[in-house]
């Protein structure tokens, strides 16, 4: 999978998930950056968590733990609602998102 580069702009509590090599726009700053299902994945197997589990480590290393009060975006800025504790979006192996067919984010319990 790509490597994925994590920004926030703290002025509006906006995370930005976007491919590593691409530009952060004006108020962003990044804060890390994961590569979801590497040999190297912190997180052990990628059938076992999603991005999101990624995300939320990076906020964490970040100081950052009250995630309800962030917005998080991808690169096409789809707004990705924060879910409450035990749930998580479903990604690929390539971290996209899926959708149902109304566009609703797919999501379920982590444990």
């Amino acid at each position: 999978m790509p490597e994925k580069q994590v920004s926030l702009d703290q002025s509006t509590w906006t995370v930005l998930i976007q491919d590593i090599q691409d530009s952060l726009p004006n108020g962003f700053v990044s804060i890390g950056s994961y590569e979801h299902g590497s040999p190297d994945d912190l997180e052990d197997s990628a059938i076992n968590h999603v991005t999101y589990h990624h995300i939320r480590e990076i906020l964490y290393h970040y100081g950052l733990q009250d995630m309800h009060k962030l917005k998080i975006i991808d690169q096409l800025g789809n707004i990705l609602p924060v879910l409450p504790e035990g749930f998580a979006y479903f990604t690929d192996e390539n971290g996209a998102f899926y959708k149902d067919a109304d566009g609703n984010y797919l999501y379920g319990e982590t444990e």
